[in-house]
């Protein structure tokens, strides 16, 4: 589902839920830039790097380039997990991205864009135009905070001090100071209850057909302010207007400002909203009037859904997933977060507590290889691959069924989908056939890999939608769904006795599939199989089988590892492991 400026505020609160209810979240992001091309160096450590770089200075390289290029598209899929029939279903979003802010927050954003991601972007059908003229607004945390700073600053201005020497500066005060007295004794010759300045008692004729300019406003407003707190000044354009002070109009004055203030940053917040959801950020400043005049008729109703939804989405960290994510997650976090830190073991610390389980889908297809940069794990080739597969079954919802007709490659949309459905199919496939048994986890705890610092891991027993078809006429509901932590369809081993067991002695859940009808068509990842009804009745046995529980000892050798090829390292391990 493409979502742009124009239906971004009408689709947000589906988009919250989505997030609510996914088993995790997958997510791809199409740049403006990259960093440049890898020169293998002479070494002097000693290490035998090969001239490799470093994880630390394969990070720094990035860094400067994600503070350099901006992220123009962002592709979102929910991945919701309905235990009871045995399937996933998909919902993708492609987001296009606007990188020029509101001018009336008075902040700026310096970008560049790189001739050979033109080039390529362009060669996959990308409308270079379209971030500008149907971008989804957005501010990052740091930006949103350097606003509110401005405003303040601007709430609290420095007075001018005037120079004994600037003979025209004393001369407007004084003529400022004159008509003010004049008009608060009646002797003006046309007694108002205001004055205007320039007056044409006071000021010459120049001032009265120029106006006044910015220097001598903030005379103006700076005088009255000190000398006449029973006054109140009016910008005007070219002149300010002065009134008598009224306490109750001047605080319903302030309060609208502060209205329209805080709903101007809400609006200018836009895209980041999903992305504090996916987080479990602070959602306090999302108000229903984002969504009213999208729901006329059930205003109640869809405010408190709301509360409730972001009562919910506070609570939860999503599972975030990533196709060799590394670079994306440092862009994305510069995005929509904020400057990154110098060194990579803060930014593995502090991406940790956002997301207390990141899943590299290259680094799932690639561990346990001799040579993983060897291995065949571009995100096509895995999709292609999997796809013939039967199971886990998974869906597409009827309402984001835009990839089923068409393959847009590297539209961020198209890969996120990708991505989800290739982390399904082969975490499945590496669990039943019991690859990921590995004698290196030593004396790693389960507590210690999923639980962030002073934070809970989400509750792993609540129920899930029941079918692929969602109620859209509601708006919010998504009590009855969760998959906060993964799969609930079947036991994964307990790390225990994968200790002690050998790669392959357990029986997989494909074993059960040894006896089904061998009809299973080759198709490529440009055809993917068809959407399989929704079942009806009971389940029966055996169970599908479905991805491993994200509380399970299989992610404790595949998740928060993400793959750094060409690095002396080669794995970014987000515990700092």
């Amino acid at each position: 589902m493409d979502i742009t400026q124009h239906n971004f505020h009408a689709k947000l609160p589906f988009i919250l839920e989505d997030i609510a209810n996914a088993s995790f979240v997958a997510i791809d992001l199409e740049l403006s830039g990259i960093p440049g091309q890898q020169v293998n160096k002479p070494r002097i450590d000693g290490k035998g790097s090969n001239g490799l770089p470093t994880l630390q200075e394969r990070y720094a390289d990035i860094k400067k380039a994600a503070e350099k290029y901006q992220v123009l598209q962002l592709g979102l899929t929910c991945a919701l997990e309905d235990a009871q029939n045995g399937k996933y279903i998909l919902k993708p979003y492609n987001f296009f991205l606007n990188p020029v802010p509101d001018g009336r927050l008075e902040i700026e954003r310096v970008f560049s864009y790189q001739s050979g991601a033109v080039e390529f972007l362009l060669s996959h059908g990308f409308r270079m135009e379209a971030p500008f003229l149907r971008g989804v607004p957005y501010l990052s945390r740091e930006e949103e905070t350097t606003v509110r700073r401005i405003r303040q600053k601007k709430a609290n201005l420095v007075d001018i001090e005037i120079r004994e020497n600037d003979a025209d500066s004393i001369k407007f005060i004084a003529s400022i100071r004159d008509g003010i007295a004049a008009w608060k004794s009646g002797r003006t010759l046309q007694p108002h209850d205001f004055l205007n300045i320039p007056s044409t008692e006071s000021h010459t004729s120049y001032l009265l057909e120029r106006g006044i300019n910015g220097y001598q406003r903030r005379l103006v407003h700076q005088f009255v302010r000190t000398y006449h707190p029973d006054l109140v000044t009016i910008g005007r354009g070219t002149f300010i207007q002065i009134i008598p002070f009224d306490k109750a109009r001047e605080d319903a004055n302030q309060a609208r400002k502060d209205r329209a203030f805080e709903q101007n940053v809400e609006a200018q917040i836009g895209l980041r909203w999903p992305v504090e959801a996916i987080a479990g950020g602070n959602l306090s400043g999302l108000t229903v009037g984002s969504f009213l005049i999208y729901v006329e008729g059930r205003q109640e109703t869809v405010a408190k859904q709301l509360v409730e939804l972001k009562a919910t989405l506070q609570e939860k960290r999503s599972v975030l997933v990533g196709h060799n994510v590394f670079m994306d997650l440092m862009y994305f976090y510069q995005c929509f977060f904020g400057p990154l830190p110098d060194r990579v073991e803060d930014f593995q610390s502090t991406v940790h507590r956002l997301f207390p389980i990141i899943i590299d889908t290259k680094y799932l297809a690639t561990h346990g290889h001799s040579n993983p940069v060897l291995a065949k794990s571009s995100l096509e080739e895995l999709a292609a691959e999997l796809t013939p597969l039967r199971f886990p079954t998974i869906q597409t919802h009827e309402n984001h069924a835009k990839y089923t007709f068409s393959k847009p490659a590297h539209e961020a949309g198209y890969d996120s989908f990708l991505t989800a459905r290739v982390l399904i199919r082969l975490s499945a496939k590496l669990e039943g056939e019991g690859e990921y048994v590995d004698e290196d986890v030593g004396a790693m705890s389960d507590e210690d890999y999923f639980t962030p610092v002073e934070e809970d891991v989400p509750d792993a027993t609540a129920e899930v939608p029941s079918t692929a078809v969602m109620d859209t006429a509601r708006v919010l509901d998504y009590g009855a769904v969760s998959g906060n932590v993964g799969s609930t369809a079947h036991s994964s081993p307990s790390p225990a006795k994968d200790k002690v067991a050998t790669k392959f002695s357990h029986a997989g859940k494909y074993d059960l599939l040894e006896n089904l009808p061998q009809d299973i068509k080759q198709v490529s990842i440009a055809a993917p199989q068809p959407e399989i009804p929704a079942a009806t009745g009971s389940v029966q046995d055996p169970v599908a089988p479905m991805m491993p529980p994200f509380d399970s000892h299989f992610w404790v050798v595949y998740g928060n590892k993400l793959r750094v090829n060409g690095t002396v390292e080669g794995v970014c391990n987000v515990l700092g492991e």
